[in-house]
């Protein structure tokens, strides 16, 4: 799987340093593990606006 640059933005904004090259089933599901544990690392008021950024990403990936 390939990610455009705003995709990996938001895996830079979560923590996540990527490369430009295809990505496995099995490393594209611990990124989405990742991104899950930075979007609940938010408070419980913030969490809805961050999961809203990521929902596309999360979607492609899962």
């Amino acid at each position: 799987m390939n990610f455009n640059d705003e995709e990996q933005k938001l895996f830079n904004e979560a923590g996540i340093n990527i490369d430009n090259r295809t990505y496995s089933v099995e490393e594209t599901k611990m990124f989405a593990n990742k991104i899950v544990e930075h979007i609940m690392s938010f408070s419980k008021q913030e969490i809805p606006v961050v999961k809203s950024k990521f929902d596309n990403l999360l979607y492609k990936i899962s």
